[in-house]
C-alpha cells in the first residue's frame, strides 16, 4: 500500500478536505493521511501555487468551504496523476 501525506499550516480545514477528496479518487491502493507543520514561520511548497494556493476557507463561512472543495475539485486531477505516476 503507498502512503500520501497532505500537509497544511494547521491541519484544520484544507487538509482533511483534500485528504477525503485524495483518498476517494485514489482508492485502495492507496492511504492518504493529513498533518499540519506548525506556526506561520514554517516553509510551504503550496499546491496551485500560480493562482495563490488553496485559500483557507475559515473566516467565509459556509461559502468559503464550498469554494475552497470547488477548488480542489479542480486541482485534484493534477495532484492525483503526479502521485500515481511518482
Amino acid at each position: 500500500m503507498e502512503k500520501v501525506l497532505r500537509v497544511c499550516l494547521a491541519n484544520s480545514s484544507r487538509s482533511p478536505m483534500m485528504q477525503a477528496g485524495l483518498q476517494r479518487r485514489l482508492g485502495g491502493d492507496f492511504q492518504v493521511e493529513s498533518a499540519g507543520v506548525g506556526d506561520a514561520s514554517t516553509t510551504i511548497v503550496v499546491a496551485n501555487a500560480e493562482n495563490g494556493g488553496i485559500p483557507d476557507p475559515y473566516e467565509f463561512g459556509l461559502q468559503g468551504y464550498r469554494d475552497c472543495l470547488a477548488l480542489l475539485d479542480v486541482v485534484m486531477p493534477e495532484i492525483t496523476r503526479k502521485i500515481t505516476s511518482a
